[in-house]
């Protein structure tokens, strides 16, 4: 009797206890789940946060590089307004508002006063390229200074967002160097050689616009007419630096981080962003100061903010 008192003491679970034991396993289950869910989340934002740390920093370094080795940058005014209206942007148009920094002789640099438009968010500067070599026959050959123009700059993609440009042109003679070569003949042969090189526009930085930029035509140079530009050079043109990778230039006040930071925010269009130039000196140096801020790719809340000083050699 005992034996069979103690068999019925060893019987299985309770409906009750197997439902309570149920439930904690799927309330156990749930709560790994969600674990293992945040911590994927959190190893993807984290991958982001690396990927838009470094394509900031590449691009902040391509724009330090192209800055810190012009010839010229140019700013607001005549001067440079004029230069920036005869590049040929046309494939990439420029975001709405968009303008040159205004150089500025303070020795620092500050944020805008109310109601001012110092910052400018797009860097437009003139550096030099290659100089052409040219054999003009006999064992005379003539060397050549050349130039190309490089645009950084804002264009609105889809869904308004704004991505970062690089634009640069055709290679542009140096003008001075052609009227230095005072023989008819010899200047005529290395026009035809620059011609042939696929060089065919040239340039002198002492002048505006309209006597400064020339078109190299057969035997002699001609200003170039107000109607036509400088082209791009289409292996040099990136219109969608930051799109292709999923990212884009932070918008104004769209992150917890001031955007703008140093200009005013221009109502009724998206000037400046997240790109904001500042340039102070004159004839005799330059500083030049830029912005930039990446916002990571869709609904991430991963961003990058690059801040650099550049020294410029040109003028």
């Amino acid at each position: 009797m005992k034996a069979g008192a103690d068999k019925g003491n060893c019987g299985g679970f309770t409906l009750l206890e197997s439902l309570m034991a149920f439930t904690a396993l799927g309330m156990l289950s749930v709560m790994i789940a969600e674990s293992i869910a945040g911590l994927s989340r959190t190893q993807v934002h984290q991958a982001d946060q690396v990927r838009v740390d470094e394509v900031a920093t590449r691009f902040a370094r391509e724009i330090r590089k192209h800055a810190g080795f012009a010839s010229k940058i140019f700013t607001q005014g005549s001067y440079g307004d004029g230069y920036l209206a005869a590049m040929d942007t046309s494939a990439t148009t420029l975001l709405a508002g968009s303008r040159l920094p205004l150089l500025t002789d303070r020795g620092y640099f500050d944020r805008d006063a109310p109601g001012s438009y110092e910052v400018g968010n797009i860097l437009f500067i003139a550096r030099s390229a290659d100089v052409a070599t040219l054999d003009l026959g006999s064992g005379d050959f003539a060397r050549i200074s050349t130039y190309a123009f490089v645009l950084y700059y804002l264009r609105e993609v889809e869904n308004g967002k704004l991505d970062l440009a690089e634009w640069t042109s055709a290679r542009i003679a140096s003008l001075g160097d052609i009227r230095e070569i005072l023989d008819p003949l010899r200047k005529m042969n290395v026009l035809d050689e620059l011609r042939s090189k696929n060089i065919n526009f040239a340039w002198d930085p002492e002048q505006g616009r309209v006597r400064g930029l020339h078109r190299i035509v057969i035997g002699a140079t001609q200003p170039l007419p107000p109607n036509e530009k400088i082209p791009a050079n289409p292996l040099r043109c990136f219109p969608d630096l930051l799109s292709m990778r999923h990212m884009h230039v932070a918008a104004n006040g769209s992150l917890d981080i001031p955007i703008p930071a140093y200009g005013n925010a221009s109502p009724g269009n998206p000037y400046p962003g997240g790109f904001e130039l500042k340039v102070d000196g004159d004839d005799n140096g330059k500083l030049v100061m830029f912005r930039l801020v990446i916002a990571g790719p869709g609904k991430s809340t991963t961003y990058s903010e690059i801040s650099e000083l550049v020294n410029l050699r040109g003028n």
